[in-house]
């Protein structure tokens, strides 16, 4: 009996060695990809900016060139969005209305493809921690509204693709073919996420003008927030609060 008690410890203490090594492998996989993909996305950043764009070389207070490029262009591929779909409305139908809202199509996956790189770049590049001069209520609000704005750049663009192939017209991506995801002729999910697509506009045209009034804001009290994003400030070091992340 005490030889078979022996055995079922030892047998026990096998597999909590071997559920533990199985673990290390796991995690061991995991931290490789991770570093694979770190070091995909700095690449580009090298390949598109030039500059070292390791993680261990990012400035901690400031966004590294990469994010600085990526958000400005996506400001103004957003800009240009909202001025061409505004416009593109009150254009009678015929080949007048028809080359806008072409662009605007193309110019909206375009925007699709950028937030997904922008998200993936933050995925893999922490964000510098948020200034010590910033209220813990502004910290609150600030991540909310970058939630939300990341979360409204996607819908919107997505929304207004699901809503484009759910028509007879074919979807083309500056004169390219692009693979329809809907079937043509579907008034009601059409009309669905036309909808979607226009109250997310809405929505995101909300948040972005508390995101460029909070821009203001901080630019109004000298705090050294702006310098964070502007590409042509010096990189002035601007004390930080904690580790933890900017949202």
């Amino acid at each position: 009996m005490e030889r078979w008690r022996v055995f079922l410890a030892s047998t026990a203490s096998l597999t909590s060695c071997q559920k533990a090594e199985h673990a290390a492998r796991t995690l061991r996989l995991s931290d490789q990809r991770r570093s694979f993909a770190q070091t995909g996305l700095c690449a580009i950043g090298r390949i598109a900016l030039g500059g070292d764009y390791s993680m261990s070389a990012v400035s901690s207070e400031r966004y590294n060139r990469p994010a600085i490029f990526l958000h400005w262009l996506h400001a103004a591929l957003v800009i240009a969005l909202l001025i061409i779909g505004w416009m593109m409305t009150d254009l009678p139908k015929g080949p007048v209305r028809t080359a806008p809202y072409a662009l605007h199509k193309s110019l909206g996956l375009c925007a699709l493809a950028l937030v997904l790189i922008r998200i993936a770049w933050r995925r893999f590049y922490t964000p510098p921690a948020a200034a010590a001069q910033i209220r813990p209520w502004e910290r609150k609000l600030s991540a909310v509204v970058h939630r939300g704005l990341y979360f409204l750049l996607v819908l919107t663009p997505l929304a207004g693709l699901l809503s484009a192939s759910f028509t007879n017209h074919s979807l083309k991506f500056f004169g390219l073919l692009f693979p329809s995801v809907g079937w043509p002729e579907n008034a009601t999910l059409n009309a669905i996420f036309n909808s979607l697509h226009k109250g997310a506009v809405w929505a995101l045209m909300f948040l972005l003008a508390l995101h460029v009034l909070a821009a203001f804001y901080h630019a109004f009290r000298h705090d050294g927030v702006i310098k964070r994003m502007v590409p042509w400030c010096n990189k002035q070091v601007i004390p930080n609060a904690s580790p933890a992340r900017q949202q």
